[in-house]
């Protein structure tokens, strides 16, 4: 789904009166075994090796989740969900054996430029990652 429908799916629901809406913002999403990063790696392959991306852990998303879902409060909250470190790129694919991106399409890498700010679910409901940067999911054989 397109970012602009995503904003305009979390205006729509926010402005229903009555309704307790939470906004669960999610970043790129790895882990245990998973293939999420050596897949994304082939459209990735021409990107600037030091551009950062948001990644988060799939237990620490679920975890995230559940404290949403636990939290009475706030409702109509918006909330980024990311590990505490965005890795550049040349990280991420070395976390799956493959070489450093080369860098010759940084225009098109441009619409991925983003990075998440975790701090309002840290700060609102306490959440906390079990595994704040990759290196720690790694290190855990959970990458």
């Amino acid at each position: 789904m397109k970012a602009c429908c995503k904003l305009a799916a979390e205006r729509f629901l926010l402005a229903i009166e009555g309704l307790d809406v939470r906004v669960l913002r999610l970043p790129f999403v790895y882990g245990d075994g998973d293939p999420h990063i050596r897949e994304v790696i082939p459209m990735m392959r021409h990107f600037p090796p030091t551009q950062r991306m948001s990644i988060g852990h799939h237990a620490d998303i679920a975890r995230a989740v559940i404290c949403l879902l636990d939290a009475p409060l706030p409702a109509h909250r918006i909330y980024n969900v990311a590990d505490d470190e965005a890795p550049d790129l040349a990280t991420l694919f070395a976390s799956v054996g493959e070489p450093p991106p080369e860098g010759s399409d940084a225009e098109r890498a441009s619409a991925f430029d983003a990075l998440l700010d975790g701090r309002r679910i840290r700060e609102d409901l306490g959440f906390r990652p079990e595994f704040p940067r990759l290196a720690d999911a790694v290190a855990a054989g959970r990458s």
